[in-house]
């Protein structure tokens, strides 16, 4: 052979590949194609295990707005303690007004003449002491617990002592507790 069929060769040899580097090339490449797609496959997973806490703690922050909006209409102000806006009021009546914006909405104004059996300013006094908490608080907790709980959760009402309902929100699925609230309904700062 020649001396430059010689160089030709050492430098085909030198500039070419053999089957070795390919081969190292895929392997490398389908590891990091694998650990990509290990990765992007876990992203996707986080993403959905944030997305059902993100709807589950929507569907509480709704509920508990629900509940706080029945809380405001819970009055005391016929003698007898509801979670309904009063039909009858007026300026003669005990419940003088029936919007739960006015501070009239919750106490007794006055005793209404034509309930002769019951002095609604008193029996309002009975209901507010503490010894009363359970009877005070039940119409509104029976009107909370008569409402239909989120999808997927869990709502416990408990009566609390000084006129507060505890809210306690778990999911269906492993019971884990979500959120415990304490609702105060506005009535309960009427209460002497």
């Amino acid at each position: 052979m020649t001396k430059q069929k010689i160089l030709a060769k050492q430098l085909s040899i030198k500039n070419g590949f053999s089957m070795l580097e390919p081969l190292l090339a895929s392997v490398i490449l389908a590891i990091i194609t694998a650990g990509t797609a290990l990765m992007l496959i876990s992203a996707n997973r986080l993403s959905q295990n944030a997305d059902v806490v993100d709807n589950s703690e929507w569907n509480i922050n709704t509920d508990l707005s629900a509940i706080q909006r029945l809380s405001r209409r819970f009055t005391c102000c016929s003698g007898n303690c509801l979670v309904q806006i009063p039909t009858n009021y007026g300026s003669t009546k005990s419940c003088a007004v029936n919007n739960p914006d006015d501070d009239r909405y919750f106490y007794p104004q006055l005793d209404d003449k034509s309930t002769t059996t019951i002095n609604e300013p008193n029996a309002v006094d009975a209901l507010c002491n503490d010894s009363n908490n359970a009877t005070f608080m039940t119409p509104l907790k029976t009107a909370v617990d008569a409402t239909a709980s989120p999808s997927g959760i869990i709502r416990t009402t408990t009566i609390k002592p000084d006129h507060a309902l505890e809210i306690s929100y778990s999911d269906s699925a492993n019971n884990q507790v979500r959120r415990v609230s304490l609702i105060v309904p506005p009535m309960a700062f009427w209460c002497p």
